[in-house]
Order: C-alpha cells, then structure tokens, then sequence
C-alpha cells in the first residue's frame, strides 16, 4: 500500500494538525493534566520523553501519504490473503514507518494480542518497503506513541465534549494494552520483529 501510494503527490502535506498523525504527538503532552488518578502518569510522561529523543530521526525517515488507520476492521481478507485495505480517512503526509507502528498498535498488541504475528506483517511489508534498521530501531517507541495518542487524544475529547461510554471504554481498553506492550522491553520487540 505504501509503494503505491508513493505515486500519489501530495504538495499540501495534508492535514498539517491532525492529532492522530504522530508528527504532532508532542501537542498532545499539554492534555496529560486531564487524565485522572486511574491513569500513571509517568508512563506518559516517559513516552513523550523518548518520542522527544527519536524525533530527529522520525523527522528525517522516507515519508509520503500513508492510511495511517491500518487497524483489523479497515482490513479485507480473502482466504489466507490480504485482498484490500479500505478507509482512508485518516490519511497523512508523515514518515512510512508510522503506518506499521500504527498497524502494531492496533493489529498485533490489541484485543487478539498476537504478538507473534507482527513479524509476519513486517516481513510481508518489507518485500514491498523495505525497512532500514533506523526505521526498526524506532518502531517500539512509535507504537507506544500511538497508544498514548489513543488515549490521551480520546481522554482530551471526553474532557472536552463530554464522556461518551464507547470512547471511554476504547480509552481504558488502549491504557491496557500499553501497560502489556510495556512488559516488552527494547531488546525483546527487536527479536520479535525481526
């Protein structure tokens, strides 16, 4: 998807301030205030801190448009094969890389957690776009950026527009899966993916 989306010019660079577009992750650390006393903290505050460490490189990663929604029911199967990904309405201009991180987040590390399947997706990925090793080496924080993106996001709406049960569930669901990927350290997702 992301070779041939490569075709695609976008000279506007979409959605500039998308809050699901992680180049504008670090706006989201001014709405951890509004997380109440069931949420740690400091868990937050260590992701924005190491996104703000891979920043540079994330900055300096091949980009182009990418779905950035790649989440299992925006996947079509046929079979044992991949027959299309469809809604595209969360599509950016941002580094290729988020695209898996964003496929991580909501695929493998969610509620089937799979974990084992992510190198099955990373390799299919790769024979299309191949991956560098600095591409690799930031995927784990990327992942952990984009679960803090789901929930600190969707918190900041309950905040603002009032609570909505669904979101809070998603938001409550996702603060879950973040504190099991977590168990994962660097060493271990890199022998995992690869």
């Amino acid at each position: 998807m992301d070779s041939a989306l490569q075709i695609v010019r976008d000279g506007s660079k979409t959605r500039q301030n998308y809050e699901f577009d992680l180049k504008n992750f670090l706006t989201l650390e001014s709405k951890l205030t509004e997380l109440d006393s069931k949420f740690d903290k400091e868990i937050f505050t260590d992701i924005f801190d190491s996104f703000k460490r891979i920043k540079p490189d994330l900055d300096s990663s091949p980009t182009g448009l990418i779905q950035n929604d790649i989440v299992l029911h925006n996947i079509l199967a046929k079979g044992d094969e991949l027959a299309g990904i469809i809604d595209f309405s969360d599509m950016v201009f941002s580094p290729y890389i988020q695209n898996v991180a964003v496929a991580l987040s909501q695929c493998f590390f969610t509620y089937n957690w799979q974990p084992h399947q992510a190198k099955i997706f990373l390799s299919g990925y790769q024979k299309f776009h191949p991956l560098t090793v600095k591409e690799l080496t930031l995927l784990r924080v990327l992942t952990l950026a984009r679960f803090a993106t789901l929930v600190v996001g969707f918190n900041h709406w309950n905040v603002t527009f009032g609570e909505d049960s669904q979101r809070t569930k998603f938001i409550n669901d996702n603060y879950e899966f973040l504190k099991k990927f977590l168990k994962i350290n660097e060493q271990e997702f890199q022998k995992l993916i690869s």
